[in-house]
């Protein structure tokens, strides 16, 4: 048996101890982000976002030719924003115009996010992200409204919410076959309280078990910032919440956590909703996953996961949460196993041989109980 009671026994249990818990320290600390634990979901009604908005204006009217194509432009500004600050960015999310023609049917352009950059109070105007290409001739209804909505999601800005309102208006205009162009009127102004810029890292996970889970990463000026991911189904129609986390004042590159799919729900097309908490609510993005049988962790997407910015040790089972406590645990056993046997080996080597850390024969007390028994008391 190797003793721990004499400088090298005690230099061999440092070894052990340190030497485990450099490998779990290395294990927790590979990767350059945080990450929060999943936590079951709850029930809950949506919440009520802010920052995003509905606009109407005058839409086109009578027949336009076939090749024609149908885009949006946004127009901005901040009253209050001082030149004195740089340049800020204004995300407007994605958007959905609509347009109505005869018959009673109506034609929808779903439009990509659109970043526009504030250098003071005056007026930026950009194109929106997308647009739609007539392939037949259609005629709109003359007078009717055209709008376009941003489904509840929140516009973002550099800058904490409630610092400066951004005020937003937008027309369509039609681009025909010969590059001849048309503009409607400008909308109204809608006066917006944004929600701070977020960034999505990598692409989220389409596709998901039941029962697992569901993880989101962010990067950006979100330190001390509270979100949340709320899974809605559609039949019937329920919303789960998600653990509400706070991101860290150090938290690396970016921040990941995790968000249990109920498994009692069945295979279905489920949204999950990213909001963030503060004086105000903001609906940030959405997901769509369709959920399978299957049970256990996150699988990835059919087209063979999250892409290349997508962290890595995301795409993994939920057990494997566990992992590192138990190499820690596992680490110490063997090493501490090792060194017993060895010390095993020495003692049936070197028997009779006294050991240098133990006094000589002549000046040890005699024992006064029987061998085997003080064996036995043998402190450890």
């Amino acid at each position: 048996m190797v003793s721990i009671t004499g400088r090298s026994g005690r230099a061999r249990v440092g070894f052990a101890l340190g030497a485990a818990v450099a490998v779990a320290g290395i294990i927790l600390l590979a990767g350059p982000w945080s990450f929060a634990p999943a936590g079951a979901s709850q029930p809950q009604v949506e919440l009520q976002g802010s920052g995003n908005f509905y606009l109407n204006t005058t839409g086109p009217s009578g027949f336009v030719d076939p090749g024609s194509r149908l885009t949006v432009q946004y127009r901005i500004y901040d009253p209050t924003y001082p030149a004195s600050s740089g340049p800020a960015t204004v995300r407007v999310p994605a958007t959905l115009a609509t347009f109505a023609t005869t018959g009673g049917s109506v034609i929808r352009v779903f439009l990509s996010p659109t970043n526009f950059v504030l250098r003071g109070d005056g007026a930026v105007s950009e194109v929106a992200n997308g647009s739609m290409r007539l392939a037949t001739g259609e005629t709109f209804v003359a007078g009717a409204n055209a709008t376009i909505s941003s489904n509840g999601y929140a516009v973002q800005a550099s800058w904490a919410p409630g610092t400066y309102p951004v005020r937003l208006q937008w027309q369509w205009v039609v681009t025909l076959a010969d590059g001849t162009q048309t503009a409607g009127p400008w909308s109204g102004w809608s006066t917006i309280s944004p929600a701070q810029i977020a960034t999505i890292v990598g692409q989220p996970p389409s596709s998901l078990a039941v029962g697992g889970a569901f993880p989101i990463c962010l990067a950006g000026p979100i330190a001390g910032r509270e979100f949340t991911v709320h899974i809605a189904t559609t039949a019937p129609i329920q919303t789960f919440n998600g653990p509400t986390v706070t991101v860290p004042a150090s938290f690396g590159s970016f921040f990941c956590w995790n968000t249990t799919i109920p498994s009692t729900w069945g295979p279905q097309t489920v949204l999950a909703h990213i909001w963030e908490l503060s004086s105000l609510s903001y609906m940030l993005y959405q997901q769509p996953i369709q959920l399978t049988n299957a049970s256990g962790g996150v699988l990835p997407p059919a087209g063979g996961g999250g892409g290349a910015a997508w962290p890595a040790a995301l795409w993994t089972p939920i057990w494997l949460g566990w992992v590192s406590p138990l190499v820690l645990l596992l680490s110490a056993a063997v090493i501490l196993g090792l060194l017993w046997a060895a010390g095993r080996r020495r003692a049936r080597g070197s028997e009779g041989v006294a050991s240098p850390e133990d006094p000589p024969e002549s000046s040890r007390a005699p024992p006064t109980v029987p061998v085997d028994e003080a064996s036995s008391r043998r402190p450890w």
